[in-house]
Order: C-alpha cells, then sequence, then structure tokens
C-alpha cells in the first residue's frame, strides 16, 4: 500500500470531553476554518485535539480529560483515513488509524502518521513573531539544511578564537610593562668573570696590612719580649708585604657594576623578545580562526543560495530571513503572511491542514491573504480567535461555549 497518494484535509472532527470539551462535531465546508469564543470556552482545546489526535503523545495535553470525566476521545476523518485517539488518563493513550477504504486497520499507527503527516505543530503566525534567529533556524529547517557538521567546527572555531585572544590581550599588557627596555644590551664581559677578577683584586688589597695593623704589631713587639722571635719574624714579614703595589680598583668596581647592570637589562630583554615571540603566535593563530569561521560561514551561505526555498525570493539572509532582498522584519504584513504560510505548507506537503492558535492578531489584510493563500494551494487553515459572540465572517465559523459549538 502506497502513502503518496492525494492531499488530505479534515473532512470532520470529533471530540468528546477533551480538555474544556463536552462534546463537538464539526465539518468544514471551507479553506479557512474559525473557530470563535471567548477565554476559557473550548477554542484552544479542539485545536489541541487536532494536533494531539495526529501529531503523537508529544502533543498531547498534560491534562487531556475534562474534569469529571474518567475518558475522553477524539476522531478525525482525513478522507483516505480516520485517525482515533482515546486517553484514559494522563499519558494514557490509544492510538487507531484506519483505511476508510474497507475499513481496516493500519500497524504502527504513530510511526505511519508521522512519515504522512510532517510537522503539525508549526504554526505560521508564531513564525512572524519569532526573533530574527529563530526565522532563520526554522527556513534552515523547512528547506533541509543540515548544518550540524559546519555549526559544531565553528564553535570550535570560536572557542579557539575567543582563548587565544584572551591570552593575546594578557601578552600585550605585559609587553607594555617592557616598552623601555632595549633590544639589546651593550656586550660586556660575563658578570661570572667580572667577579672572579673582582674578588681576587679585593682579596689581595685586604691583605696588604695597614699602618695601624703595623702600630698594632709594634706595640706587641714591646709587650711581648719575651716572644721576641715570633714578633720579630712576624713584623719582618708585614714589612715585606707592606711594600707591595696596591691594585686600582676603581675601574673593575664599575665594570662590575655594569656587568650586574647589563645582566639584569639581559633578563628583561629575553623576557620582551619571549612575549614578543608568544603575541606573534597568538595573533597568527586567531587570525586562523578568523579564516576558518568565514570559510564556514562563506560554506553555509553556499547551502543556502544552493537550496530550493519554499516560496520564490526567500533566502536565509546574514542576520535574518529575507523576502526580495527586504528583511523580513521590515516586509509588509502580507509579505510576512506569504513567506509564513508558504513555510508552514513547505512543513505539511501532504496533510494540507495549518494550525493558527492565535488569529485575534491577525488583521483584516491578514486574513484575506491568509483565504487566498489557503485556497490557491489547496490547504485548510484552522483559526482560533477571541470573540465575545457569533460574528459574521468569511470562511467555516464556529462559535465555542461552554466546551460544545452553538
Amino acid at each position: 500500500m502506497t502513502e503518496e497518494k492525494q492531499p488530505l484535509r479534515i473532512v470532520s472532527l470529533e471530540a468528546e470531553n477533551v480538555m474544556r470539551l463536552k462534546a463537538v462535531h464539526i465539518e468544514p465546508t471551507s479553506n479557512v476554518v474559525i473557530l470563535e469564543g471567548r477565554n476559557r470556552q473550548g477554542k484552544t482545546s479542539i485545536m489541541t485535539t487536532i494536533s494531539a489526535v495526529l501529531g503523537g503523545e508529544k502533543l498531547c495535553p498534560k491534562r487531556p480529560i475534562r474534569d469529571g470525566e474518567k475518558e475522553a476521545q477524539g476522531r478525525i476523518n482525513l478522507g483516505e483515513f480516520t485517525v482515533e485517539r482515546k486517553w484514559t488518563g494522563p499519558g494514557k493513550s490509544h492510538l487507531k488509524v484506519t483505511h476508510n477504504d474497507g475499513d481496516y486497520p493500519i500497524g504502527s499507527p504513530q510511526a505511519f502518521l508521522n512519515r504522512l503527516l510532517g510537522q503539525l505543530a508549526f504554526d505560521p503566525m508564531e513564525f512572524c513573531r519569532m526573533d530574527a534567529k529563530g526565522r532563520r533556524e526554522m527556513l534552515r529547517k523547512v528547506a533541509g539544511i543540515d548544518t550540524t557538521e559546519l555549526d559544531a567546527r565553528r564553535k570550535t572555531a570560536y572557542e579557539k578564537r575567543r582563548d587565544n585572544n584572551r591570552d593575546l590581550d594578557r601578552v600585550k599588557k605585559e609587553l607594555i610593562g617592557l616598552k623601555d627596555v632595549p633590544e639589546a644590551v651593550k656586550t660586556v664581559r660575563p658578570i661570572e668573570e667580572v667577579q672572579a677578577e673582582y674578588d681576587e683584586r679585593k682579596a689581595w688589597n685586604d691583605a696588604i696590612p695597614t699602618d695601624r695593623q703595623i702600630a698594632d704589631a709594634a706595640d706587641e713587639y714591646d709587650e711581648a719580649r719575651s716572644a721576641l722571635a715570633e714578633a720579630e719574624e712576624k713584623l719582618n714579614a708585614l714589612r715585606i708585604a707592606a711594600k707591595q703595589k696596591p691594585k686600582d680598583m676603581t675601574k673593575i668596581s664599575a665594570e662590575l657594576d655594569a656587568a650586574r647592570e647589563a645582566g639584569g637589562a639581559a633578563f628583561k630583554i629575553e623576557q620582551k623578545r619571549k612575549k614578543t615571540r608568544e603575541r606573534n603566535r597568538l595573533a597568527k593563530l586567531s587570525k586562523e580562526q578568523d579564516d576558518l569561521i568565514a570559510e564556514i560561514d562563506a560554506e553555509k551561505q553556499r547551502m543556502l543560495e544552493d537550496t530550493s526555498m519554499p516560496i520564490p525570493g526567500i533566502v536565509v539572509g546574514e542576520e535574518d530571513v529575507e523576502y526580495n532582498g527586504v528583511p523580513f522584519s521590515q516586509a509588509s504584513g502580507a509579505e510576512q503572511t506569504r513567506v509564513a504560510m508558504a513555510i508552514g505548507m513547505a512543513e505539511n506537503p501532504r496533510l494540507r491542514v495549518i494550525l493558527i492558535n492565535d488569529g485575534s492578531l491577525c488583521d483584516a489584510e491578514t486574513m484575506e491573504e491568509i483565504e487566498k493563500i489557503a485556497t490557491d494551494n489547496g490547504y485548510q487553515v484552522w483559526i482560533e480567535r477571541v470573540a465575545d459572540g457569533p460574528r459574521k465572517t468569511r470562511g467555516s465559523v464556529y462559535y465555542i461555549e461552554d466546551g460544545e459549538v452553538r
């Protein structure tokens, strides 16, 4: 049995004890079906019945059964098939799909409906109220554009660039503190060599006795005649040592100071060189991530440009969906309705049913555009809107009061 047959529309809808409903029976006679009534009377319950019966458990309400009742059921005749769902409690429902040609049931009914019906939950007017990002994502989905892999690559590149830029900013700030450090230091002897010579000269000079030392020795000589031989030997040695010429410390002291200063400057210069290399490396990495992100964005844009859209003139722009070169948010109300309806129809190619939950926001021009599009394309649009009493309008109008059709 093939599923690719004629488009499906709701021939009749029956619901009993679903949410606020008591019992309703609706047989639409036009492309636009309007559910009117005051708040909390059952309009939303009818819309929910359609979604829940056809769309599955994910679209079922948490409390499907009317207060005081034990079970609820919804039955939708789609012409070729009849779909019935019965609830016996929250999260407890039974689905049955019957082929009207022979009245035989179809196995795996929800899987069958999922393949057959597309995205029933799409509300064209909700698309109009989405932000730019939401509209872009919805249009990609409808057009069958899968950018999951590209989005993952872009996210990775973005995070790498963010981390690189954070480190780059840190290194730049550190380099500011080293801006007065010269690029190189004046060539001097290694500090170790200069220090060794300084120590040697200082030791030499420290070994030369002073006049005070000689005087002390003379006093010892006078005071210790008993140790004259030893004192004479020491005195003679000191006198001989005193004849040595002192070495000049001025130049070597200055050179040692310069070597110490040069050593500190060399450390700072090496710091600066390392920071400069790190800055250049991080800047290069950030540039590579910039290029990769631009390449990914360009590839995504090529995918969008090469994809067949649900309506001529619509594209996924850089910031918003665009229609005939104009951002969606700047398009006229009629143009926005036309685009949103086209996307809704693309989401429901077999089931020609579209649900609009907040029809009270649709002005006369929008309603006329919806009716024209529905009629031209063979779609059935169900619209819920608030009204204090029955009023004459175009399409099939049902006034809902206290859970019933009046």
